[in-house]
């Protein structure tokens, strides 16, 4: 019974829940089980002793008290398992138990608290969660404390929950309980979180309600709740989010003047905050928007030592969304070579790029596609992370995302061989066993990037060869590549580019398969019947009018589809072409239909396009029709 014993159990019990993981909240029960047993053991000795009157009496052991339990409710709280919530309420049940031989063991406030996290670390268990703390303040005997709350909190903020999270926080004002700064930034981070998955208007106006509130409180005398960094972070990511949302936020204007209440107020500024600004340029759609982030970034974070890989890779995130300007893949490359340099030019800056730096970099070349060699710097910076890799950075390690883009770049090059060199990165990438490629997983992107690499090069033999390559993978396992309606879109367009009859022909076969499809990813869509309907179109085939009206009719009558721009471009295209006499009329009429559709309905993909009207004015130019003149005007 020696106190230093027991606590050295204690002291395991914890190390083991510190871990964090299934495992160690497994040893832990295991443990504490194992400990149960030589108690009970013990107790049945002593009682043996009794009866026989033996002299001899056992000592020692350890007396198993109530913060044994709490540590292992604690360890499954925090161990990441789906099933946390379950696993802690099967030992709080046996600790019922217990208690009921031993009364010393009735489970307490700290028990209950590690409940409330175990629920609310287990995916849709929050409504549990709540259930524990209102037993809790239907207990008389527990006296419910600041820190029960916050940990509901934490739960709402980690699900974006911030209405509920606003409930909570007013209950605790109503019950007599200050909150504390702890208890406001999960509601700050949760209304930061809310903006990113909800649509509605007024979010960064709740934050920032919420901000000023700790601001005046604190101005008052109550120094426990002065906003910090984390305050203001929260409420900046949340402008970042409703401006990238075109929530009609000027989220940089909101970012900079957050960040100079925060220097008025000498709290200093963090990376975090640092960060939001960076965010909110990159996410501001301006032009300037790359050029004024990387700027930020070396006249203040790299001067203040306020930066880390995450700026780095937030201003090349603003240069890859930044495509249109011509030179935005390069100056990414730039920023991420600047890095380096600093990195080698001072051994205590430990910031370097990482997967994400360079695949980012990698998307950019994709995105400016147009530009002549592109495709081959985003190969080349493929190969530099295979071999830095190699070198034992696994930082840089290409995952399946990376080569996605590496393949993208090269469907949408225009060079010649770009195709054939995406198939035989495909290819070598299908049998590889190199660690340095183990997190890379061939999916349905990665084949239909290269089918459509060959689709653009009008080639359905080489397409449906990596179609059929794709197939054979599926059959050996890989579900990740399962073919899709933009798989068969692409194998669509490879026939209708080919410029043949038979290409005609088999597209037609293939939009009758996924027709007849019984799933519902291989269903088509508007893109699907657009396809062909400019196939035909294009075509000098007599009965291309008929071909593409049928599919017309399929789309208005049978899909549950609505035309788009292309479909009413290519029968107008269809019906100018075919001389038939009463085409001018047919299409004039077409052209007020989509006006009246686009006017009531507010389809915009039916707003009729000049081009279009052009197209239909030239058919009652050359008509000889008596009101041609006038409809031609009216037009």
């Amino acid at each position: 019974n020696d106190p230093k014993f027991t606590s050295s159990w204690l002291f395991l019990l914890t190390s083991w829940s510190k871990t964090r993981c299934p495992t160690g909240a497994k040893t832990a029960e295991r443990i504490l089980l194992r400990l149960e047993e030589e108690e009970l053991e013990r107790k049945r000795r002593r009682q043996q002793q009794q009866q026989t009157d033996s002299d001899k009496e056992e000592k020692g052991g350890i007396q198993l008290h109530l913060a044994h339990y709490a540590v292992v409710l604690s360890a499954w709280a925090k161990s990441g398992h789906f099933q946390s919530g379950y696993q802690a309420e099967r030992v709080l049940k046996h600790l019922h138990e217990r208690a009921k031989q031993l009364p010393r063991l009735r489970p307490t406030r700290v028990a209950l608290n590690c409940m409330i996290h175990a629920w609310s670390n287990q995916a849709d268990a929050i409504d549990r969660a709540e259930a524990t703390l209102r037993q809790m303040i239907d207990d008389e005997s527990i006296q419910v404390e600041i820190a029960d709350y916050n940990a509901l909190l934490m739960a709402y903020a980690r699900r974006g929950d911030a209405r509920q999270a606003e409930k909570i926080l007013k209950e605790m004002l109503d019950g007599g309980l200050r909150p504390d700064l702890i208890s406001y930034n999960c509601v700050l981070d949760a209304w930061s979180k809310y903006v990113l998955e909800d649509h509605e208007d007024g979010c960064v106006e709740r934050a920032e309600s919420i901000l000023k509130t700790m601001q005046d409180r604190y101005d008052r005398g109550e120094s426990t709740i002065q906003p910090n960094c984390k305050s203001y972070s929260s409420v900046a990511t949340a402008y970042v989010k409703a401006g990238g949302k075109n929530h009609g936020v000027d989220a940089v204007s909101n970012v900079e003047r957050l960040l100079s209440v925060a220097e008025e107020r000498c709290i200093s500024n963090d990376v975090f905050l640092y960060n939001s600004i960076l965010g909110a340029w990159a996410n501001s759609n301006r032009e300037d928007a790359a050029e004024q982030a990387e700027h930020i970034l070396r006249t203040k974070m790299e001067v203040s030592g306020c930066v880390d890989t995450v700026s780095y890779n937030t201003v090349i995130k603003a240069w890859k969304l930044s495509s249109g300007v011509p030179n935005a893949a390069e100056r990414a490359e730039k920023l991420m070579n600047h890095m380096i340099e600093l990195q080698r030019s001072d051994p205590t800056f430990s910031i370097k790029p990482d997967v994400y730096t360079i695949t980012s970099i990698i998307d950019c070349y994709a995105k400016q596609h147009q530009t002549k060699g592109n495709a081959k710097k985003a190969v080349a910076l493929l190969q530099k992370m295979i071999q830095t890799c190699k070198a034992g950075d696994v930082t840089v390690k290409p995952n399946t995302i990376t080569v996605n883009c590496v393949l993208d770049a090269l469907a949408k090059s225009n060079e010649p061989g770009e195709a054939e060199e995406a198939e035989a990165l495909l290819r070598s990438l299908q049998n590889s066993c190199e660690m340095c490629l183990d997190k890379v997983h061939l999916n349905t992107i990665s084949y239909t990037s290269v089918m459509d690499a060959y689709a653009r090069n009008s080639n359905p033999q080489k397409t449906e060869a990596i179609f059929q390559l794709m197939k054979e993978d599926v059959e050996n396992g890989n579900s990740e590549a399962k073919p899709t309606t933009r798989t068969y879109n692409v194998i669509l367009n490879a026939w209708v580019q080919s410029n043949t009859r038979e290409g005609l022909e088999r597209a037609e076969a293939i939009l009758k398969r996924m027709k007849n499809s019984k799933e519902a990813d291989l269903r088509p869509n508007i893109v699907s019947y657009a396809t062909l309907m400019n196939g035909w179109a294009k075509s000098s085939r007599p009965d291309a009018l008929l071909k593409v009206e049928q599919l017309f009719t399929d789309i208005t009558e049978k899909s549950g589809l609505k035309p788009n721009c292309h479909c009413y471009s290519a029968y107008l295209q269809t019906l100018v072409r075919s001389g038939e006499r009463d085409a001018p009329r047919r299409a004039d009429k077409m052209i007020r239909e989509m006006y009246k559709d686009y006017r009531l309905n507010n389809n915009v993909e039916a707003k009729p396009k000049a081009e279009g009207i052009t197209l239909v004015i030239g058919s009652w130019a050359k008509s000889g029709a008596r009101d041609a003149g006038e409809r031609a005007e009216h037009l």
